[in-house]
């Protein structure tokens, strides 16, 4: 991404933000945008090069906690996560009816999602991922990258969750998304939160993976460009099961995790948003 511009103003124009390890983060002179300076990354190998990393217990190296053991040993905290998500959806709207999501991953919160009434389609670019999905969980899943994904069907809702930085052009995605959506749909969406404090030290960057580095401000200014109105957002350690493994004291932890949400400075950023 020696060449890249930055995805939301176009402007080639950028400074150094930081050095991570062997890769250098710029930041756009213009609208504040981070950015990876260059892309040596195979998207396709992140939930492979996850799996690996969990299995010899690098949890720094790449941040992916959806894998069926880890869905099966911590169900209650990712249940609660899911309470949580579906309240903040139904709060712009009661009555969701049907759900696309966008990287199912395994299909588990599709699974919640259909024994709560709501039909769910899913894609992923991860075979392992879209095989359980359809034939442990029963689902309508779909090995599809978004932008080759076909049909007539129009959704209430499509979640974006952990995605967008992974992408090239978040543009193309976000415009498919919105010939996706009926009129008045929501948007979902999960980043990680560039201004978050970053619980543990090494999360947040998931280089050379996260092309992008959003914060509010940013993914604002990207949704309003491609025709959407922010409704609502939230931070905190959404969707993290990293910190639970290591079955310590999470208390004082938690206390961090609240007060950071609170200042909007969690490490995950949720943004709903419709179209205008």
């Amino acid at each position: 991404m020696a060449n890249q511009s930055c995805c939301i103003c176009n402007s080639d124009k950028n400074s150094l933000y930081k050095i991570v390890g062997k890769y250098r983060l710029l930041r756009c002179n213009k609208c504040s945008l981070v950015y990876l300076d260059q892309d040596n990354s195979n998207q396709k190998k992140f939930i492979e090069d996850a799996k690996t990393n969990l299995k010899n217990k690098k949890k720094e190296k790449v941040e992916y906690w959806s894998f069926p053991e880890l869905y099966a040993k911590y169900r209650k905290v990712f249940e609660s996560f899911f309470n949580e998500r579906l309240r903040r959806i139904k709060k712009y709207n009661k009555n969701i009816k049907d759900l696309l999501d966008v990287g199912c991953g395994y299909g588990f919160w599709m699974n919640y999602c259909e024994k709560r009434g709501i039909e769910c389609g899913g894609i992923d670019i991860s075979s392992e991922a879209v095989d359980f999905a359809r034939n442990n969980l029963k689902l309508d899943a779909w090995k599809k990258d978004l932008m080759d994904f076909k049909t007539h069907k129009k959704y209430d809702l499509i979640m974006v969750f952990d995605v967008l930085e992974h992408l090239k052009d978040p543009n193309k995605a976000l415009a498919k998304c919105r010939n996706l959506l009926k009129k008045g749909g929501l948007l979902y969406i999960q980043v990680p939160n560039l201004t978050g404090f970053k619980i543990t030290p090494n999360h947040g960057y998931g280089l050379p993976y996260h092309l992008w580095q959003f914060s509010f401000k940013t993914l604002s200014a990207l949704l309003k460009k491609n025709g959407y109105n922010v409704l609502d957002h939230w931070t905190g350690p959404m969707g993290v099961i990293g910190e639970y493994e290591k079955n310590e004291n999470l208390f004082l932890k938690k206390i961090i995790w609240k007060v950071a949400s609170k200042l909007y400075l969690g490490d995950r950023l949720q943004v709903i948003a419709r179209m205008q």
